[in-house]
């Protein structure tokens, strides 16, 4: 039976893919040439500290107008 699942939470996103594939590589099941894990879910907190994700999304809101009522 394929394990289902998995929870990662880091605050860096280099150690979160670390883990990740150490979950995929010791509790992931054979798929022929690879191996597969079924709905790992991951949580990059940056509480603290800018983010580039977080710097992407304030340029793009910088020229949005929302549209006359």
């Amino acid at each position: 039976m394929p394990l289902v699942g998995g929870f990662i939470y880091e605050r860096d996103t280099y150690r979160s893919w670390v883990k990740l594939v150490d979950l995929v590589l010791n509790y992931g099941f054979d798929k022929g040439d690879y191996r597969e894990l079924l709905s790992p879910f991951v949580v990059i907190d940056s509480t603290g500290k800018p983010h580039p994700f977080r710097r992407l999304s304030e340029a793009g809101l910088r020229g949005f107008e929302p549209p006359a009522s």
